[in-house]
Order: C-alpha cells, then sequence, then structure tokens
C-alpha cells in the first residue's frame, strides 16, 4: 500500500443550476391541468380563481421545500453529507 498518494481526488462541482422546463414535473401538472380545463369545459375565470388558491396554499410549503433543497446543496457543496454519512447516518441505521 502506497502512503504518498491522496485515497481520492477532489474534483470541483459547479455551482450552476440548469433549469429543464419540458422534463420538470409542473410542467406535466400544468398540462394535464388544461387538458382537464378544456375537457371538463370550467369557464377561465374559475379556472384562474382556482389557480390563484392553489398557488395561495402551497406559497410557504414551496418556500419550506427550496429552503430544505438549498440547505442540502450548501452542505454537499462544503462536505458536511460525507462527514454525516462516515459519522451519523450510521447510527441511524440499523
Amino acid at each position: 500500500m502506497n502512503f504518498t498518494q491522496p485515497l481520492r481526488t477532489h474534483s470541483e462541482e459547479s455551482a450552476v443550476y440548469k433549469l429543464e422546463r419540458l422534463s420538470a414535473t409542473g410542467t406535466a401538472i400544468f398540462l394535464s391541468a388544461l387538458i382537464s380545463r378544456v375537457v371538463l369545459g370550467t369557464r377561465s375565470g374559475d379556472a384562474a380563481r382556482a389557480f390563484k388558491e392553489t398557488v395561495s396554499e402551497l406559497k410557504h410549503p414551496i418556500y419550506s421545500i427550496g429552503m430544505v433543497l438549498a440547505f442540502a446543496v450548501a452542505c454537499a457543496a462544503v462536505g458536511i453529507i460525507t462527514t454525516l454519512q462516515a459519522y451519523v447516518f450510521t447510527w441511524m441505521i440499523p
């Protein structure tokens, strides 16, 4: 075993977010909402009101999920996830 060489090489991770609109989950939900509106014959005003209510109800959950994802990306960027996997998660998982 050669102790002079490092066990792993560090590679930089890019911090660029690429938004994939077509393959995003929200795109499929939005398209199915539009198709449902046409099939059910809902008026535009009713559909707009339902959309507004939905966005209003999901305001806080969307923000919370975004903050958890931002924290996870930040932890992965500085190496906290690797440390937690090695020391904490092994005790939590039976």
